[in-house]
């Protein structure tokens, strides 16, 4: 499989029953990436909100994060968690058409 350079963020809400996130799971096991990070929590402040692990292949990476307590519509369910994702992604240097 090919991979574009650059960097990829997908979430799940760990209530959703439309996508369960154990379905997205073995969907991005299928794309046989490296894994460059396993399964660890993040937080908000002191709060564990999700879990996320990190893959790669060559210049491609994703990070697959689950958020917990969420249904299908993570941002409704938990609209700072979902802000908080969407800023860290913007934030990182590789999402850069430029990179």
């Amino acid at each position: 499989m090919i991979f574009v350079a650059s960097k990829r963020t997908l979430w799940s809400g760990d209530h959703d029953m439309t996508f369960p996130y154990v379905g997205t799971r073995q969907w991005i096991n299928s794309l046989k990436l490296k894994v460059d990070s396993p399964w660890k929590p993040w937080f908000i402040r002191t709060q564990v909100v999700g879990y996320e692990k990190t893959y790669s292949e060559a210049k491609f990476s994703l990070t697959y994060a689950t958020i917990k307590g969420a249904g299908h519509s993570v941002a409704l369910y938990k609209p700072e968690e979902s802000m908080v994702l969407v800023e860290t992604w913007l934030a990182s240097p590789t999402n850069s058409s430029k990179s």
